[in-house]
């Protein structure tokens, strides 16, 4: 593995490749984060998908735009107000939809489609 710059050893090697794009997801997540003299640079502007798949790393270069619907300029209270209860809203609401989903496929392992003709 060494041949071609891989660390099998020292998995946390910043000198691999896998290692290199792996610090790409915190650049491509920019938004979200918490400091407000955060600078982005061009990667962080213009990746918005890195995909890891086995011997293959697949990167969607387009325009990074989407905004934080938590954050506003990666600073937690926007005119002062604390988003933590809004926070603890959004991951509740989260938590709730993937329990309900569970229940709703384990029950009916094909969802809720009906056929046509058939009652419930």
């Amino acid at each position: 593995m060494l041949k071609y710059g891989g660390d099998g050893f020292y998995l946390n090697n910043r000198k691999t490749a896998i290692n290199y794009f792996k610090s790409l997801i915190d650049k491509i997540n920019y938004q979200e984060i918490e400091n407000p003299f955060f600078k982005a640079d061009y990667f962080s502007k213009n990746i918005t998908e890195i995909h890891f798949y086995h011997n293959l790393i697949v990167i969607k270069k387009e325009k990074n735009i989407e905004k934080s619907n938590i954050l506003v300029n990666n600073s937690k209270y926007p005119k002062g107000k604390n988003l933590l209860p809004i926070r603890k809203k959004i991951k509740f609401t989260k938590y709730l939809f993937h329990q309900i989903r569970a229940f709703i496929l384990e029950r009916w392992p094909s969802g809720l489609r009906r056929t046509p003709g058939t009652r419930v």
